[in-house]
């Protein structure tokens, strides 16, 4: 009986060793993993740096074509716009073009403006003083259908 009580002890001091083992390996690794973000954060993430970026590229500045003898281009693609950011006279006029397999369109933050472009297809926004009217300033265009994907970009219009 003492033997057999001696092996059972000795099992369970085994056991309990190992349990500590295993708990000190997945403890170690525990703290390196990264912490996960939610769906909209990675989204807001996205979008910021669009904005500021323009579809990952390092601080792309603003493509300033008040001076353009042709109408300024802005390329959509699958989840951005090239370029993100544009200086425009208000009578200028804007063509879009759809590269992407998608369907796009192009809105204009606080006025009226919102025009579906099929994919291989573009559209032309005849005149922006038409879309903000005689107010110059900063507006936010977007694609209404991925903008939570960071398909953003930013009008000056002067």
């Amino acid at each position: 009986m003492a033997d057999g009580l001696g092996l059972r002890r000795r099992g369970r001091a085994v056991s309990f060793m190992l349990l500590l083992m295993v708990g000190a390996a997945c403890g170690s690794c525990s703290g390196s993993a990264p912490p996960t973000r939610t769906a909209s954060e990675e989204a807001r993430s996205r979008r910021e740096l669009h904005l500021v970026a323009g579809h990952d590229r390092p601080s792309e500045p603003c493509m300033d074509v008040t001076a353009s003898a042709t109408d300024p281009l802005i390329v959509a693609r699958e989840s951005f716009f090239t370029p993100a950011c544009l200086v425009v006279s208000a009578g200028q006029s804007l063509v879009v073009r759809n590269e992407g397999n998608a369907l796009h369109n192009l809105t204009v933050d606080g006025t009226w403006f919102g025009m579906d472009v099929p994919a291989g297809g573009e559209i032309r926004v005849p005149s922006l003083a038409r879309v903000v009217g005689a107010n110059p300033g900063n507006y936010t265009f977007s694609c209404s259908y991925h903008s939570a994907a960071g398909m953003v970009g930013r009008v000056i219009v002067r």
